[in-house]
């Protein structure tokens, strides 16, 4: 059983992958990047007695909101309105995505949903939006999104978790352990592809078997799930000299990604990429299944799509990495 307390010192100190596995094991959606993940987690598993939505912020003591934005890990002074500003937009936004600069690619409507939410005057035209919504951005720089880094080194040990007045008393929470009847398809699967096709098979056969396995209710776009596929496949596959080679022409090898000089904040979403190196293989060999690299217009769909899985794929050197990712493993089917 995991008591509140603790279950806020896990999420603290967890890195992406971390927190992933925890969305799963409670049935929650995984999509996001590390901050936004971890405040939803949070929300979800260790503040659900409070009510935060926009409409249950607008509720908030001020006393409540400083207590709940500490337990969120992120600044807690500030006016009442700043503070329910700052706790909308940690719960609700990506702080490497909402900056000033991305607003002039927002709607207007976009732009006055998010002013009505942020308690902004929604009158005027898309520059007048703009314009309000920056200056709340440019108030709130650095108090929300990231945790304080202390949080992440030692957790929360003398953190008092905020509870309504009139909230019942929490039960501890229950983690039930991944059944492990996934892992059992998986090797099923795999083993009766593979004697189905003991010299080799082609790129046709696996995208075949991956879609039956999906439709048999695995879902192989799992980072985790399509890990394990891939070993499994890779540990059955017949060597060279065994039977079919499936390259049929020699090409030159995609070589490992190199970024080139880049600033600080790009090299850290090259970094997150690499730690979900398992979920853009995944999404790599779906796209593969259903389309081919040499489409550029299906290529820029797909990387336009990744957006909604929490990849910031509006920067150029994320699109990069991903689309060598994509080449690489078109030329190992």
């Amino acid at each position: 059983m995991t008591t509140p307390q603790v279950m806020l010192e896990e999420l603290f100190r967890a890195k992406l992958d971390d927190l992933r596995s925890i969305a799963a094991a409670y049935d929650l959606p995984r999509a996001g990047g590390v901050d936004l993940l971890r405040a939803r987690l949070i929300s979800e598993l260790v503040l659900d007695a409070w009510d935060l939505s926009d409409d249950g912020i607008a509720q908030l003591k001020n006393n409540e909101l400083g207590d709940i934005l500490g337990a969120f890990g992120i600044k807690k002074t500030g006016s009442i309105r700043a503070r329910r500003q700052r706790l909308h937009l940690h719960l609700n936004h990506d702080a490497k995505s909402l900056t000033v600069e991305s607003l002039n690619e927002r709607t207007k409507e976009d732009l006055h949903a998010l002013a009505k939410s942020l308690e902004l005057p929604v009158s005027g035209n898309k520059q007048t939006l703009q314009a309000r919504i920056a200056g709340v951005l440019e108030m709130q720089r650095g108090a929300w999104g990231p945790i304080k880094r202390s949080l992440r080194r030692d957790g929360s040990p003398n953190l008092t978790i905020p509870v309504p007045e009139d909230a019942p008393k929490p039960e501890p929470r229950i983690v039930v352990a991944p059944s492990p009847a996934v892992s059992d398809d998986v090797d099923q699967a795999v083993e009766a592809f593979t004697e189905a096709h003991p010299e080799g098979w082609t790129a046709e056969d696996e995208a075949e078997m991956r879609e039956a396995l999906q439709a048999s209710g695995v879902d192989v776009t799992r980072g985790d799930v399509a890990a394990e596929l891939d070993a499994a496949l890779r540990s059955r596959a017949p060597s060279a000299d065994e039977g079919l080679d499936l390259i049929m022409e020699a090409e030159p090898a995609v070589g490992a990604y190199d970024p080139g000089d880049l600033p600080l904040d790009a090299l850290a979403d090259i970094q997150d990429l690499e730690r979900r190196e398992a979920e853009i293989e995944a999404a790599c060999r779906h796209f593969l299944s259903i389309g081919q690299v040499s489409d550029a217009a299906d290529v820029e769909a797909f990387l336009n799509a990744l957006s909604g899985e929490g990849f910031d794929t509006s920067r150029e050197h994320v699109r990069d990495a991903i689309r060598h990712r994509l080449l690489a493993v078109d030329q190992r089917r």
